[in-house]
């Protein structure tokens, strides 16, 4: 058996995969995202920083761990005054579509964040009832209803750097945390 390329010997064997490595993979679990919520946002939402976070090893000292470096950096929000904001945990992003034109997750509004394109990938496990989780840009001014809106100009870059990286790896891990230091934790 292969050690767990993100959890290395701890118990949690197959988190990567979100304890379900038969239909859900990441191949080498070199990258993931991280959500850290940091402001207040309405009653109930949190503002925050969405980072993409990539294992790196350090060449010039091979006998050195591999360290997380961030790839990328979107300011985002989750919830509002109507809804909660995702709650903290390690989720599993399984796949990544592009929407017809609605109001929700397309640009319509001033907060729209400049997206041109209208996206939602997937964030699982899926609960049932709802809500379901899902991250995409953030088309109007109150937050989200629990979902991860992407408020800058970026969201369309994010959008083409998962869609790469779920099409090669099937899945990939989102942390979500509050506080603490806004970079890469590596526990993806």
């Amino acid at each position: 058996m292969r050690i767990d390329p993100k959890y290395g010997e701890k118990e949690q064997l197959f988190a990567y995969a979100g304890n379900n490595p038969i239909v859900y993979i990441d191949a080498e679990g070199l990258d993931h995202l991280e959500f850290i919520m940091t402001t207040p946002y309405g009653k109930r939402g949190m503002k925050g920083i969405l980072i993409w976070c990539k294992q790196e090893k350090d060449t010039r000292k091979p006998s050195e761990p591999p360290h997380w470096v961030e790839a990328g950096r979107w300011n985002a929000v989750s919830g509002s005054d109507l809804h909660s904001h995702i709650p903290q945990g390690f989720y599993i992003i399984t796949n990544i579509i592009n929407k017809i034109p609605d109001r929700r997750f397309c640009p319509s509004t001033p907060c729209s964040a400049g997206s041109t394109m209208c996206w939602e990938a997937y964030i699982g496990p899926r609960p049932t009832p709802p809500p379901r989780y899902g991250i995409h840009p953030d088309g109007g001014c109150n937050g989200t209803a629990g979902c991860i809106g992407i408020q800058d100009e970026g969201s369309d870059e994010l959008y083409k750097k998962l869609k790469e990286y779920l099409d090669i790896n099937g899945t990939m891990g989102l942390l979500v945390r509050k506080g603490g230091r806004l970079g890469c934790q590596g526990e993806g």
